[in-house]
């Protein structure tokens, strides 16, 4: 058993080396100044590969650049060999989630606007809900957190941004719960 668990381990060991070096070419292939960053179209050429070679909408680079650039306490508009990694978590969890991300839109987002407004998110939010309608304080409360996820706020959530709006809501919803549950203890 110990022999199994020190090779599981050896193994793993071995996988995080692997994925850091390749993090690392891949970072400098495409620091093609050798500046050290990613400026926003290094980012942008770097996630296009990583995208199977299709250029990602400017919104997804923004989040990206934002969500990363903020990693190592320095924010400059460009990703440091610190903030490499952040920023290929955020894309590749994105990308993971964007079928489903694509299909709220199609459902909720009914002006075809890109963003979804306070209506429509307290729609989405009761859906989440299982039908029970949020206040309209919840609703401003996960709008204006959410909305502010890329830098940019535009009054509305975009599609990187409802991730984070999904997860306030459930973070909330929950702590809402457990606050109710109340245990008393004879």
């Amino acid at each position: 058993m110990a022999a199994v668990s020190s090779n599981r381990r050896r193994q793993a060991a071995e996988k995080r080396k692997k994925n850091s070096a390749f993090i690392e070419r891949l970072f400098d292939r495409f620091d093609t100044d050798r500046t050290g960053k990613l400026d926003r179209g290094q980012l942008t050429n770097l996630l296009t590969e990583l995208n199977e070679g299709v250029k990602p909408p400017d919104f997804e680079v923004q989040w990206v650049l934002h969500t990363a650039d903020k990693t190592d306490g320095h924010i400059d508009n460009q990703i440091s060999r610190r903030e490499i990694r952040p920023a290929l978590d955020a894309f590749k969890s994105y990308k993971e989630h964007e079928g489903e991300i694509d299909a709220i839109f199609r459902k909720y987002d009914t002006n075809n606007s890109g963003k979804l407004e306070e209506n429509q998110l307290a729609r989405v939010l009761t859906d989440l809900n299982d039908g029970t309608a949020p206040t309209a304080d919840e609703v401003k409360w996960v709008l204006q957190m959410a909305d502010k996820a890329d830098g940019i706020m535009n009054g509305g959530v975009n599609k990187t941004e409802l991730m984070l709006a999904i997860s306030l809501w459930y973070s909330h919803h929950d702590k809402a719960d457990e606050d109710s549950s109340g245990c008393v203890v004879m």
